[in-house]
């Protein structure tokens, strides 16, 4: 699962191919008891590791409208993530499945940070929107250039 500079770069030109499925790969690699059903268990778990790809990311970045999950900066391009987990219902003993699906958790990520217009604070820069949504262990990522607003 090896990050470099094609991968980054990949990112920041909105493939987002590479980072969903190296996420997918790292919670493929966490054995099952120790997953937590639980956003900030996810949300935690993509920031470290994005950190750990040498990205600089301030974490609950307070707007006068809301909260930020992430925001990543480089240079002059800032991506505004927001991330999404579906709850779990109980479907036969002991076998869950998510409420909610990952295209309906990335459209609530895309209009949370419309509706909340998290990007106004960047203004000037050029601004990527990432939602990841997070489904038990299905994974999807979706990146966008904020043309204007």
């Amino acid at each position: 699962m090896p990050f470099n500079k094609r991968n980054e770069k990949q990112l920041f030109n909105l493939d987002g191919v590479p980072l969903e499925n190296n996420f997918k790969k790292l919670l493929a690699n966490i054995p099952y008891h120790l997953h937590i059903q639980d956003e900030h268990y996810y949300h935690s778990l993509l920031l470290t590791w994005l950190q750990l790809l040498g990205f600089y990311i301030k974490a609950e970045d307070n707007t006068n409208k809301g909260r930020i999950d992430a925001v990543l900066t480089e240079k002059n391009t800032v991506i505004i993530a927001e991330f999404k987990y579906s709850k779990l219902k109980e479907i036969k003993d002991n076998e869950w499945i998510p409420v909610k699906t990952p295209q309906q958790l990335l459209k609530e990520a895309k209009d949370q940070i419309h509706k909340k217009e998290y990007y106004q604070k960047y203004h000037g820069k050029k601004i990527i929107l990432l939602q990841a949504a997070f489904a038990t262990k299905d994974v999807k990522t979706h990146l966008e250039l904020l043309d204007s607003y």
